[in-house]
């Protein structure tokens, strides 16, 4: 599933008033099977939290396997290109974040481009929640997605649901 319409059910009751009217089983498996979320946040995230330092393997070049950065070879075979790696060495991470279960905070599909995934973050669309591989799903991310306006006006009715496989 990769850019699906979803409706989330909001309800502004205060916590204290909530009451669960299910009974929930825990399980230790995915969360489609029961698992609750433990733990979620909305902490601060930059850019900088998108890139990784790269591993020296993933700077030599295939040809002379120097730095591929400072050889003359100018290989195609390269994993990477001079324009994806920082000045202080660092390399887009498809995975950021991943791991965590969070409101807000940036988008990043482990599928997608550095470029696709910018083009979201960039946009005005905001990650409403996302609930992360650990402890939760194990082998993906999935997120749900909402218009920024849409937010600020409580309109839950055109959110976009991701999954991402990591």
């Amino acid at each position: 599933m990769d850019d699906e319409n979803c409706h989330v059910v909001y309800s502004d009751t205060p916590e204290s008033e909530l009451k669960r009217v299910v009974k929930v089983k825990e399980h230790d498996t995915l969360f489609w099977a029961g698992a609750l979320i433990e733990k979620i946040s909305s902490e601060s995230e930059s850019m900088k939290d998108c890139y990784r330092k790269a591993d020296e393997d993933e700077l030599a070049c295939y040809e002379c396997e120097k730095d591929f950065r400072t050889c003359e070879c100018n290989s195609c075979d390269n994993e990477y290109t001079a324009d994806q790696v920082t000045e202080d060495g660092k390399i887009w991470d498809d995975v950021a974040g991943a791991k965590q279960s969070k409101m807000f905070g940036f988008f990043n599909h482990c599928q997608w481009s550095q470029e696709e995934v910018e083009e979201v973050i960039f946009s005005n669309k905001v990650v409403l929640v996302q609930f992360g591989e650990k402890g939760f799903t194990d082998t993906g991310v999935a997120m749900i997605l909402i218009d920024n306006d849409a937010l600020k006006k409580r309109d839950f009715n055109e959110c976009k649901f991701y999954w991402s496989q990591t």
